[in-house]
């Protein structure tokens, strides 16, 4: 499994070294600072549909952190091990709100560093399943590319989770103009035609859509969803590449400090346990957040 070096918050000016032996010796007795467990996740809220020029749109809260995604559409070429099918693209910037301790280099480490996650979760050699048939034009040649714009409003731990909860959500909810090809005619070359009827879109499966899951060690706990002083007294990271329902992903190895096969592997059990609770939860609410379009279009 790959070792990496991704730093996905600043330092924290925490003052002194005794604060955070304090947050570490809670966890190790199962009390978090905010009264959590140590497999308990902070209470989130999903949004969609909440950039109007965009063809989906999300905003996930995951306690303090804050990630808002757009999604637009362009011509590409499909990728080489996929010729049937579409391709997405990720850029990820910091908002300038967002605080000091996360502008200029730091902010541009964290973004390149959330980049390079979801990169690697989404590439289709790395075992991603999702289907991105429908939005091929012609097979090898064109397609539809989705572009996948992250903004990070706010950082309080578990940015990879909030994000990939956040892009979820977007596809989810997205409608993606139909794009077919014209037939050629006499002497000429089959073009590109774009529905102009709004109803005439595709929607996305996005039920093999990955999710990351981190799991971290504190002490001598692990635990999910880390707040950003939890992220600073962490020794090792375990994230796990959650497909779908199924309990069954990749996982990559984040710090200095070394971890035992046996516990790397409870902890990727424990990070592959979340997927189907947090996949159904987000599923629920992208289908109320459907359905309220339904109606308010009706």
């Amino acid at each position: 499994f790959p070792r990496q070096k991704y730093c996905l918050t600043a330092p924290l000016e925490m003052g002194f070294g005794s604060e955070l032996a304090f947050v570490v010796r809670g966890c190790e007795t199962g009390i978090r600072e905010d009264g959590r467990s140590c497999k308990e996740w902070r209470p989130a809220s999903v949004q969609t549909d909440v950039i109007l020029s965009a063809i989906g749109s999300s905003r996930v809260r995951l306690g303090g952190t804050d990630v808002l995604v757009g999604i637009k559409f362009d011509l590409g070429t499909p990728h080489v091990s996929q010729p049937h099918a579409g391709r997405l693209q990720f850029s990820v910037e910091c908002s300038p709100c967002i605080g000091s301790s996360h502008q200029g280099r730091a902010g541009e480490a964290v973004s390149a560093a959330l980049t390079a996650q979801l990169e690697h979760a989404f590439d289709p050699s790395s075992g991603n399943r999702l289907d991105l048939s429908a939005l091929c034009i012609v097979p090898a040649k064109q397609c539809l590319v989705l572009q996948v714009d992250v903004l990070i409003l706010s950082i309080d731990g578990s940015l990879p989770d909030a994000a990939s909860l956040a892009i979820k959500a977007a596809l989810g909810a997205a409608q993606v103009p139909s794009v077919t090809l014209a037939e050629a005619t006499e002497g000429g070359e089959a073009e590109l035609q774009l529905d102009d009827d709004p109803s005439a879109t595709l929607t996305i499966d996005t039920r093999a859509c990955p999710l990351l899951v981190s799991v971290a060690r504190v002490g001598n706990s692990s635990l999910v969803d880390l707040t950003a002083t939890e992220e600073a007294c962490c020794s090792a990271t375990v994230q796990a590449v959650v497909s779908g329902d199924q309990p069954r992903g990749s996982l990559s190895l984040r710090g200095d400090a070394g971890v035992s096969p046996d516990l790397l592997l409870d902890m990727f059990d424990q990070a592959l346990g979340c997927g189907p609770a947090l996949d159904s939860q987000l599923a629920g609410a992208v289908h109320n957040a459907l359905k309220s379009r339904e109606v308010e279009a009706a």
